[in-house]
């Protein structure tokens, strides 16, 4: 929310029905209510905020969030093909946020019926999707994007735009867009496999027998140069527990236990332990 309310450029990656859209929508809300930033934005038609979804519903539910969180803010939603003849006369009259999919959204450009000049707030919603179904659309607003930044630096308007890109999956063409188009974004990543896909980490299956797991997990541990850190995740608390014990029994050092029971004083004190140069945390997926 902060992140966003500071227009900083996003890139979140989360499951399916996490909240990430209503998480968008708040805070720019939030950000349009407040009209002395805008006030250096030149006159016209266009949105201060445009979401791009890939798909109706996802476009009714950004629209539907929105108008539940205030009637101040003027929100047009388009989709299908045609809509923009429809809504022309709607269009022209302005909104403060525009919904639209890739190419219901370039024809609008083309026919002059909205335009990016005011554009301010730039949100990808489905972001793996956009750039798998429809990009040859997506590279072609980017580059109507750059345009309209480039006209600013001319202007000598100081308005930076920013991007909140909002993903289920880490995809390479989102790897791409935080390196070659955003400028230095926060990431947030909450899915554990995408954090693996994020970092590029390399998966090692081993398959031992049940009983000899846990002097598998010491082999690994032993193996370990340098001052790397390493977490081992376990499926439950009962399992951080019995490894925690094992380890420490055996004289392993700097062990850290992280589940579900753990007070607010240890969680307080876990940075502080972070700190040691090498330390190997166990913790619960639940």
């Amino acid at each position: 929310y902060r992140v966003i309310c500071r227009r900083k450029n996003l890139v979140m990656v989360a499951p399916q029905s996490s909240g990430k859209t209503t998480g968008y929508v708040v805070p720019i809300a939030s950000n349009l209510l407040d009209s002395s930033f805008y006030q250096e934005l030149p006159l016209g038609s266009g949105p201060q905020a445009l979401i791009i979804t890939p798909s109706l519903k996802a476009g009714l539910e950004v629209n539907s969030i929105f108008k539940s969180l205030t009637q101040s803010i003027s929100v047009i939603h388009t989709y299908r093909g045609g809509a923009e003849q429809e809504m022309e006369l709607e269009l022209l009259n302005g909104s403060d946020v525009l919904v639209s999919s890739p190419r219901c959204l370039l024809r609008l450009l083309k026919l002059g019926s909205t335009d990016l000049k005011r554009l301010c707030h730039l949100v990808m919603d489905d972001a793996h999707i956009l750039f798998e179904k429809f990009k040859p659309e997506m590279e072609q607003l980017m580059v109507e994007v750059d345009k309209m930044e480039d006209m600013r630096l001319q202007q000598g308007l100081k308005i930076e735009l920013q991007v909140v890109v909002a993903s289920s999956q880490w995809t390479v063409p989102i790897k791409e867009l935080c390196v070659s188009i955003l400028a230095d974004p926060i990431i947030v990543i909450t899915s554990k496999l995408e954090a693996c896909v994020y970092a590029d980490v390399k998966p090692v299956a081993y398959f031992v027998r049940s009983n000899r797991k846990a002097e598998k997990l010491v082999e690994l541990l032993n193996d370990i140069k340098g001052q790397m850190r390493t977490v081992v995740a376990c499926k439950t608390k009962d399992d951080v527990k019995f490894l925690y014990g094992l380890l420490t029994d055996i004289g392993v050092k700097n062990v850290l236990a992280v589940h579900e029971d753990l007070t607010s004083v240890d969680i307080s004190e876990f940075p502080l332990t972070w700190q040691h140069d090498k330390i190997s945390v166990i913790t619960s997926w639940q």
